[in-house]
């Protein structure tokens, strides 16, 4: 398998302590069959002087030259990558334990999928603060998905689906929409995947990310689901739960179709994000789903929705009458 790291002046950014963590936190993976390319964008502080330590203890491949975008050395990457899977790490990121890269390629190998996800540490190294951000499709409608870093993607869907888009901000998010609407088959890694350091590009331009978000989940879901684009805004961000009327909050849930979106809108399942302290971050936690799983929404104290889960089907009542039944879709 092939990780894909992008680098920019990374001492000069003062992240050059950070990157090392990240160098260290890949090459003491369980699992050893690992090719690393740093796609350096034409460094001009000692950034090259720092990675050129790692190709001579052959560490990594490195190449370096000037580039267009925040996606651009990724594409570079996933040109070159020999693996066949690529998982892309920042330079301040890095993997949460040593065998993240072996539980993400067996999951994938056991379950035959196209793309993986796990749970991330999302950690602030100024305050110390430690939040657990459970990795799940199940909230994309609300513009919330997996952490990035913690995919793993066949290179042949990079063959089949085209490169990461360079004109949009968040096409991280926006190529996992695309892949769960062309039917790639995904798996969820039971553990923490990665450690996602707090700041940075995304928390500059999350006022961009929402409009960019309920256009692109207009255009490969909403239009399918009779969704309007207004209808698709108002799902961002949960919005819907405090601003819709009964009867339109009723109308959007029953448009939805997927059965983990269903379950969450239905429910009113907050957006998971835990904050946990430092001593429970050890061991990694891990996952496991209930073989069943009830939820229900209420209106005048009276059971509008109920969803009852059970071995990957759900079925779906309104008032008591049965009005869906959804299979699970990986």
């Amino acid at each position: 398998m092939t990780v894909v790291t992008a680098t920019l002046n990374i001492i000069k950014a003062g992240r050059a302590e950070l990157f090392k963590e990240s160098m260290n936190s890949i090459h003491a993976q369980t699992y050893t069959n690992i090719e690393h390319i740093i796609i350096d964008g034409a460094s001009t502080d000692g950034t090259l002087d720092l990675i050129q330590e790692y190709v001579d203890k052959g560490w990594v491949k490195c190449y370096s030259e000037p580039d267009i975008g925040f996606f651009d050395p990724y594409n570079k990457g996933i040109l070159k990558a020999h693996g066949k899977y690529i998982s892309f790490m920042s330079t301040d990121d890095m993997y949460a334990h040593n065998d993240a890269i072996r539980m993400s390629v067996e999951a994938l190998e056991n379950e035959q999928a196209d793309w993986s996800y796990g749970d991330t540490y999302l950690h602030n190294y100024e305050t110390g603060k430690l939040v657990y951000w459970v990795g799940t499709t199940g909230f994309i409608p609300f513009g919330f998905f997996p952490c990035h870093q913690s995919l793993f993607v066949k290179k042949s869907v990079f063959k089949e689906l085209g490169l990461f888009d360079l004109k949009y901000k968040n096409e991280d998010n926006h190529y996992m929409m695309k892949m769960i609407a062309a039917g790639y088959k995904s798996v969820k890694v039971p553990t923490a995947v990665c450690v996602f350091r707090e700041g940075g590009w995304s928390a500059k331009t999350a006022n961009l990310v929402e409009g960019l978000h309920v256009e692109m989940f207009y255009n490969l879901f909403g239009k399918k689901l009779g969704l309007t684009q207004k209808e698709c805004a108002s799902l961002y961000n949960q919005k819907c739960f405090y601003t819709l009327s009964p009867a339109d909050f009723a109308k959007i849930g029953l448009k939805l179709q997927d059965k983990d979106w269903v379950k969450n809108y239905i429910s009113k399942e907050p957006i998971p994000f835990f904050e946990i302290s430092q001593k429970q971050a050890e061991p990694q936690p891990v996952i496991k789903s209930s073989p069943v799983t009830v939820s229900k929404a209420y209106f005048c104290r009276l059971p509008l929705f109920k969803i009852k889960t059970k071995k990957g089907t759900s079925r779906i009542t309104v008032f008591g009458l049965p009005v869906l039944k959804l299979k699970r879709r990986s």
